[in-house]
């Protein structure tokens, strides 16, 4: 069986049974997420293990990171600290408990296809600055991803944009 699909079912077993505290995680669910996206795309070690860091710099990138690349590599980046932490942050572009809340509307017993959907529409990854991470609310979506009358009306993005946070992806294919 391919390790994403383990992962998958992984997941399906928390939402089974629905170990989360208020609608948050509260058990090992934003692993086995984290590990479905490295397992799905390649993010791994020669020894088969998921690698979380390699999604630094590969996915989405903030105009902020763009500006340190100017200067610095990414290995310097990698590096470099401040106040006892990394100055650029792999950060889940779709907070994971909007995410945990798309996965508990599924069905009690949800199939891996139903699962797998919802990651891969909301699972995305972007590498930000340390001070860009200061600018972005720890809580859900902004209001405006909710009201229906605003331009960011389920905008995958809302957090982002709502505070100036412009986005490009590494292979410049597609810019915020």
């Amino acid at each position: 069986m391919e390790s994403f699909k383990i992962e998958l079912e992984h997941i399906r077993l928390e939402l089974i049974h629905r170990r989360t505290k208020n609608g948050n995680v509260i058990n090992h669910l934003r692993h086995f997420v984290d590990q479905w996206f490295c397992y799905k795309y390649g993010y791994i070690t020669n020894g088969n293990r998921a690698a979380w860091g390699k999604i630094i710099f590969k996915e989405y990138v903030s105009e902020g990171v763009l500006k340190l690349l100017e200067k610095n590599t990414e290995v310097e980046l990698l590096s470099m600290k401040g106040k006892n932490r990394l100055i650029v942050e792999k950060e889940h572009i779709m907070p994971l408990n909007r995410i945990t809340k798309k996965l508990l509307e599924l069905p009690t017993n949800p199939s891996i296809e139903e699962i797998e959907t919802i990651l891969i529409e909301n699972l995305k990854y972007a590498t930000i600055s340390k001070e860009e991470d200061k600018l972005l609310t720890k809580q859900d979506m902004p209001s405006e991803y909710f009201d229906s009358n605003h331009e960011l009306f389920n905008d995958f993005f809302a957090r982002y944009k709502s505070v100036g946070i412009k986005l490009s992806r590494k292979n410049n294919v597609y810019t915020l």
